[in-house]
């Protein structure tokens, strides 16, 4: 077994960062997770999910830590996500499931690497939309928990629940889920309200899976055509109306630069438009 391991990892510390789609961090004692308390777009791209976000721009790759970040990768070690990689990997499901992404798929983990391989595409903006209005409006110590939005994306999606019955029953019992005279499990009437938005009334209901159909038509009949990232920015302005460029880079955790394009390709589409000062303004999507 540490014949196969140390080949294993002998063959890592040959990769090469650009050619490979991998990338190396020491993270000796720890690394951040999700950017903290930095305000500066520029630090909080430098954690493991601003990495993930660039992995997944580039089509995927690979996050290794306790590797030396220059060639020859020599291992150091790490305490990173010591005990915690449970945690972790609920942080990349609650992610996944509050922008309405494909659940990570782990099942090439092994004894040497967690491995979660994440997919981009947006698969509902009516879903991403209701269910970030929903955690939104929670306080703090109120938030729905990674088991509670599993139960609502695997409803949405008609997968199969693998979750407690009281889990369910509380969503139920909140509004989150309608439960039928025969059992069957459906999204809410706020989630449908949202839906039928964006789908120009095009939405078609079915018991067992909440809705089918998902977005036709789009909001000014142009949306559904957007690219994933376009989308994602068009929901981010609608929900924050107002907010500016270095908002939005930090959000979405892209450079200025990067933002300022995209948001240049939406008002080239007449979906928003910039208010106000450039220094004091912002952007809003148009009715």
């Amino acid at each position: 077994m540490s014949e196969i391991k140390n080949k294993y990892l002998h063959e890592l510390s040959l990769k090469k960062e650009s050619e490979d789609h991998i990338e190396f961090k020491e993270a000796k004692r720890d690394f951040n997770f999700d950017g903290g308390s930095h305000t500066d777009p520029k630090k909080r791209r430098h954690c493991v999910l601003g990495y993930v976000a660039a992995l997944a721009n580039e089509r995927g790759g690979r996050l290794v830590f306790g590797m030396k970040d220059k060639k020859p990768h020599d291992i150091v070690g790490t305490s990173f996500a010591q005990d915690k990689l449970g945690d972790l990997e609920d942080e990349m499901f609650t992610n996944c499931i509050m922008e309405a992404k494909p659940l990570p798929d782990y099942s090439a983990t092994d004894n040497y690497q967690v491995s979660l391989t994440l997919r981009t595409e947006i698969r509902d903006v009516a879903f991403m939309v209701y269910i970030r209005q929903e955690q939104a409006k929670r306080p703090e110590h109120h938030k729905l928990n990674v088991f509670q939005l599993l139960a609502i994306y695997k409803v949405r999606f008609g997968e199969k629940l693998e979750v407690l019955a009281t889990t369910v029953d509380s969503l139920v019992s909140e509004g989150i889920l309608m439960r039928s005279k025969t059992g069957r499990l459906s999204m809410s009437r706020a989630y449908k309200k949202i839906a039928s938005e964006i789908g120009n009334s095009s939405v078609k209901v079915k018991e067992n899976g909440g809705v089918n159909g998902g977005i036709n038509g789009g909001i000014n009949g142009g949306i559904n055509a957007l690219s994933d990232s376009l989308k994602r920015l068009y929901i981010l302005v609608r929900d924050h109306p107002g907010i500016n460029s270095n908002g939005i880079a930090e959000l979405l955790k892209v450079s200025p630069r990067t933002a300022e394009k995209q948001l240049s390709n939406l008002r080239k589409k007449n979906l928003i438009e910039h208010r106000g000062s450039l220094k004091t303004g912002g952007y809003y999507t148009k009715s």
